[in-house]
């Protein structure tokens, strides 16, 4: 009976920890979740260019750590493979959340290029953020079809 509860212990802190960092990013009916601590270049969200949705529809990211992060200035972009800078996503009303029409995404990319998703976090103080070292954390890799 102990080593049943040591166990559910373990899983319970474990899995605490790993939501730690998260966010959600979901495009047509496509969604991942990707842990900002492990960045895994194996994580593809794949667009279909050739869907309907495209007109109306958009690329949402929703970091659900935001409420812990009131110090910090999040942005997420996606860059070319050639780290060239394709978009910036504007974050939405909605604390946490950050969107982008497929529309306008679509007409910024180039057939058979790679693209990313990044994210920053520098902190709102501008005395803090002279200190800190800002570096991009990979999202995800985005895939167009």
């Amino acid at each position: 009976m102990k080593y049943i509860l040591v166990l559910l212990t373990f899983l319970l802190v474990h899995t605490a920890y790993a939501q730690k960092g998260g966010v959600q990013v979901s495009a047509q009916t496509k969604t991942i979740y990707v842990n900002l601590d492990n960045e895994d270049a194996g994580k593809v969200l794949t667009i279909n260019r050739k869907l309907k949705s495209i007109a109306t529809g958009k690329l949402s990211i929703s970091n659900l750590d935001w409420s812990k992060e009131k110090e910090w200035k999040r942005t997420f972009s996606i860059y070319s493979d050639e780290d060239e800078a394709i978009i910036d996503i504007t974050p939405c009303k909605a604390s946490g959340k950050y969107e982008v029409s497929l529309k306008r995404l679509v007409s910024k990319i180039v057939k058979g290029k790679k693209y990313s998703l990044y994210t920053i976090a520098i902190p709102k103080d501008p005395k803090k953020a002279a200190l800190v070292r800002v570096r991009r954390v990979l999202v995800c890799s985005i895939s167009f079809t």
